[in-house]
């Protein structure tokens, strides 16, 4: 039987205490795509990610994943970076867990040569950001799921991360699944948009991202794409 090369979700309820989180969500993700999924505060963004790398179990409704666990990285808003490591001890504890080989030279793509035996709190927070991502492809991971993780950094720095983040991607054909509160960095690192409602969270709207990559973020068309994101995420 030929492996399932998507992220399928059905009828995804969850609840805590009696508190209705997510609202029958359903979704397809197929293999290679950039989805962000983007909504006010609290409405449950965070959960439905952890719902879907399989963190947390839903109330109802299923998700289908293709691989195993070890096919899956995770970079959660704290980083979980652990400080009496270097940068590469760090990168590599994927690798220790699991007894797999790097999969690629990890280190030297994210931009992080010569840095491998810097301690933690030696680098910068969008060193730190990569060193995050970095732990979590080191694997090679077919999915990679993100919670906001640039949301630290400064403009200009967050900036060029994207940019970055998203020529790699795109190079190793990973399936990304990211939360943001950025409806700039939604419009530019993505193929398709989730617009959440407020909580209760529903599936508002769903917006295509067609424009070519490698992607000027001064497109006019971007800018209307934004502009679209918006008027979605604000109309009643």
């Amino acid at each position: 039987m030929e492996d399932v090369q998507k992220i399928v979700l059905f009828n995804i309820f969850k609840s805590f205490n009696g508190l209705d989180v997510l609202k029958d969500i359903s979704l397809e993700v197929e293999e290679g795509e950039i989805v962000s999924i983007i909504g006010e505060s609290g409405c449950g963004k965070t959960t439905l990610l952890k719902i879907i790398a399989g963190i947390l179990m839903p109330t109802s409704g299923k998700v289908d994943i293709d691989g195993m666990s070890e096919n899956i990285g995770y970079v959660p808003q704290s980083l979980g970076l652990m400080p009496w490591r270097n940068v590469e001890k760090n990168i590599l504890f994927p690798v220790e867990i699991s007894g797999r080989q790097p999969a690629i030279d990890i280190i030297d793509l994210i931009g992080l040569k010569g840095f491998e035996k810097y301690r933690i709190d030696q680098l910068s927070g969008g060193m730190q950001q990569r060193v995050a991502i970095g732990r979590a492809m080191v694997t090679m991971p077919k999915f990679l799921f993100l919670d906001e993780p640039f949301r630290s950094l400064d403009e200009l720095t967050r900036e060029r991360m994207i940019k970055e983040m998203s020529e790699i991607w795109q190079k190793l054909n990973t399936t990304v699944i990211l939360v943001t509160h950025s409806i700039r960095e939604s419009v530019f690192l993505s193929d398709r948009i989730v617009v959440l409602s407020p909580r209760p969270a529903r599936v508002k709207d769903i917006i295509n991202i067609d424009v070519s990559r490698p992607r000027n973020p001064d497109d006019v068309t971007l800018y209307h794409l934004e502009t679209r994101v918006r008027d979605i995420l604000f109309c009643s």
